[in-house]
Parts: structure tokens; sequence; C-alpha cells
């Protein structure tokens, strides 16, 4: 018999199994088990593809599933446990460790003599939850610890059997490890990977490593844990402020605030980000880093950060200061930063009566019989109110009372003028006009936002 000849195929923990006319199959197949299964062929140019289990002498034994024609016999396809591709392919409807065979093909090619060809099929099973676990966590786990310590890593209820690895930097940490595998009773396995280790050198104060699958099997088993030893804790500092992983400021609506730590990883930088309000329209940052060299291959870094606050209601807002970058993992401590905005006195401009803007004493208005009374106030957020009172007069009523807003510069800011035609019958002694700011309450007015006139009539 002609050798066949033989494609490569790249495939996963494949080889390629090769028949001498029309044909080929893939071996040393892993299937999940508990999932559907296929066992990769592609046949042309035949009469019958059948699947016999076993690989011995097996020509006197009847396939559990065959294909003639277009058409599948077999008792395996019969009891819904097996199916057949149109190219000869099998596939197990729910596969079990029971069907971790060697399986024989036969192939029987138009006009030609049977063959049979061996196609080994294995099963694995993931771990209970995918990743290893290290101290009892998965995926990414950060430790605080000593120089020296104890470190365990294990997969529980994998298959096939497999050994764990640790994957470090021997210029930081050493470890010394031994393996040990269990046998369970369901065909699954635990594997555990006992370690100690010593930290060599670490000018950050923290070392990273991996736990993973070792060898071949990594490919089967891709998923890592990645441990970060962090030999002490440390915050970034918000103004100068160390330890501290709340921060609280009181700052007016625009102002400047600094975030620092020293003795860091070269390929990593600060970000300040907003954790409340989460609308980009109500505060502004400008973020600017300024990087260090160190001669231990750190690096000292200071974000300064100019903050302006957009919108007027917005009294308080929290900020956190963070590492970014490729080895960000290596920094979980983040400060919060919470910004109380206070209001000074000089925020809310006093109003002005034609004129008349002395306070706190009243100042003197000359005024007829009939006249129009002006109040106007520059530069005051959109949501205050200017109100006008001839407040000792109680039968006296604005004829025609104008407000006019007039937008500034500023957003969210105005300038309002507020004016009142009257006409009084007779002079009252000691008449007071008042003017002042409120809110959505008229009641409850800001301080310093009022201003009295003391009336002399002509």
């Amino acid at each position: 018999m002609d050798v066949p000849k033989c494609y490569l195929v790249v495939a996963f923990l494949l080889s390629l199994q090769c028949t001498d006319a029309g044909g080929s199959c893939q071996d040393n197949i892993f299937l999940e088990v508990g999932k559907q299964g296929l066992v990769p062929c592609h046949f042309e140019d035949f009469d019958i593809i059948g699947w016999i289990n076993g690989d011995g002498d097996v020509t006197n034994t009847s396939p559990f599933i065959y294909k003639e024609g277009s058409q599948i016999y077999g008792r395996g396809y019969e009891s819904g446990d097996y199916d057949m591709h149109p190219n000869g392919s099998l596939i197990i409807t729910e596969v079990k460790l029971t069907n971790e065979f060697n399986y024989t093909v036969l192939f029987v090619p138009s006009g030609g003599a049977n063959e049979y060809f061996k196609v080994p099929v294995k099963v694995y099973v993931p771990p209970d939850l995918g990743y290893p676990v290290v101290n009892r966590r998965t995926n990414q786990v950060v430790i605080y610890a000593n120089t020296r310590g104890f470190i365990n890593c294990s997969m529980t209820g994998i298959r096939p059997r497999v050994d764990l690895e640790w994957v470090a930097s021997s210029d930081e940490i050493s470890l010394n490890s031994e393996h040990r595998v269990t046998d369970n009773s369901d065909g699954t396995y635990n594997t555990y990977l006992t370690s100690s280790y010593k930290v060599v050198n670490s000018p950050t104060g923290r070392v990273s490593f991996i736990c993973r699958v070792a060898g071949q099997m990594a490919d089967l088993f891709p998923l890592v844990t990645t441990v970060y030893l962090l030999l002490e804790q440390r915050f970034p500092l918000v103004n100068g402020l160390a330890n501290q992983q709340h921060v609280v400021l009181d700052v007016n609506r625009e102002g400047e605030l600094t975030c620092s730590m020293d003795k860091v990883s070269q390929d990593v930088s600060f970000e300040l980000v907003t954790i409340f309000p989460d609308s980009s329209d109500e505060i502004l940052l400008d973020n600017e880093n300024n990087i260090t060299v160190n001669g231990d291959d750190t690096v000292n870094i200071t974000l300064t950060s100019r903050f302006r606050v957009l919108s007027d209601s917005t009294q308080h807002f929290t900020l956190q200061c963070r590492i970014s970058g490729q080895e960000a993992d290596k920094y979980p401590e983040a400060t919060t930063v919470e910004l109380l905005v206070t209001e000074t006195t000089s925020v809310l401009p006093v109003p002005v009566i034609d004129g008349c803007y002395s306070q706190p004493e009243a100042c003197t208005l000359m005024m007829t019989m009939e006249e129009t009374i002006t109040c106007s106030v520059k530069g005051v957020p959109h949501y205050y109110e200017l109100n006008l009172d001839l407040y000792t007069l109680p039968d006296l009523r604005c004829l025609s009372p104008i407000t006019n807003r007039i937008d500034t510069h500023r957003s969210g800011y105005s300038d309002i003028i507020t004016s009142c035609r009257y006409i009084v019958d007779e002079t009252f002694i000691d008449t007071m006009v008042h003017c002042f700011l409120s809110g959505t309450d008229r009641n409850i007015q800001p301080v310093n936002s009022t201003v009295k006139a003391k009336v002399i009539w002509q």
C-alpha cells in the first residue's frame, strides 16, 4: 500500500491521521464532558463510512453508526447518542467519560476494499472555578504580605491530570514548590501547588506573578490567576495628605488639587476620574502628569488637576485618584476625594435700587407720587429671582411690573433688572423699599443679597 499524502492542519492539540484514499481524520482530540462533541474528519468518494468501538482486530465488529450514501444507520444513531456529518465526522450528542476511547473508522471507498484506521479521542473536564485558585481566590489576587511567606495554588475537579506552575521574575522573587495530585471518584483530579517564597528585590514594594497549568495542557486550560504581592499598602497622596483612603476638602467652584505617589513602576501614570456626578457636563477636569525618574527603575508621579464646576446646582462632587497603565493592577489602592463647594459672601452681588446700594444701613431715595422704580443685580446664577417690595405701603401695587434677564459671558449666570410703575394718592412717613434675591422659595433669601431704601416724597 502506498503511503498517503498528508496535509498540515493547524488545530488545537491535534495531529493529522491520514488514509491513503479520499479522506482523513484528526487524532488526539479533546472533547469537553457534558457538551456536544465533534470528531473532525473529511472523506470523499466513499460508499460507506462507519465508526467502531475499539482499535484492535475489528474486521468482524459492526459499526455502532455508519453512513451509506446519504442515509445513516446503526444502534448509536437510533439511540440518539451519535450522529454523523455529511463528510463522515462523528458527532457525539453529549460527551461522557466513557467517550475517551480509541475509535476505528471503517472506510469503504467507491469501488475499493475496506480500510480501517484508528482515531484516538480524549475527554476533558474544566476545573470547578475555571481559574487556578490562589489562597482561595481567582483571576486577580491581591495579597498584603511580608518579604517571606507561603502561597498555594490549586485546581479541583479537572481532567486530565495536570501540573501547575508559577511564572515569575527570578530577579524579584524566588519560589520553592511542591506538587500533589489526588483522584476523585468521578474521574476528575485535584492538583495542588504549595510554595514558599522570598522577595529578592522590589523597589516598588510590590511583586506580580501568575499561576497556570504547566506544559502542553496549558493550551487546553489557558486561564491564569495573577497574584499581586503588596509588601506595603500605599494610597495616592491628595494635596500631600498621606495614608488617607478618603479625603474631604472645602473648595471654590474653580481650583486645583494634586495627586502623587513615589517609587512606582515606570509604565504607569495617574488618572483622576469623576465618581459623582456621572455627567461630564457638570465638572470639567484638566489633568497633567509630571513624572520624575529615579535611579532604581522606579518613578515618582504627580498629577495636577485644574477643576471647574460647570453646574450651579452642584454643591459637592466626588473624584477618585488612581494608577492607570499596563501595570495598574499592581496598585489597587485608590484615594477618593470628596469636594464640598463653599459659597462666600462675595459670590452673590447686592442688588441696587435706582443707584442706591448702601448696606446694611438703608440708603435714601427721593420719589414722587407717580414714578417707576427699578432694582437691578449683576452676575447671579440663573435659578435666583429678583424681588421688589414696597412693603410699608400695603395698598400699593405695581401697575406694570417688568423683569428682564441678560445673559453674561459666564455660563448659567445673568444680570436681572426688575422695574415697577406705581401711583400713590398720599405720602407715607418712613416708607421703605426692599429689593432682594430669592431661590425657588421666595421666603428663603441668600445672605447679603438684599438692599433697603428709605423713601422721601417730593
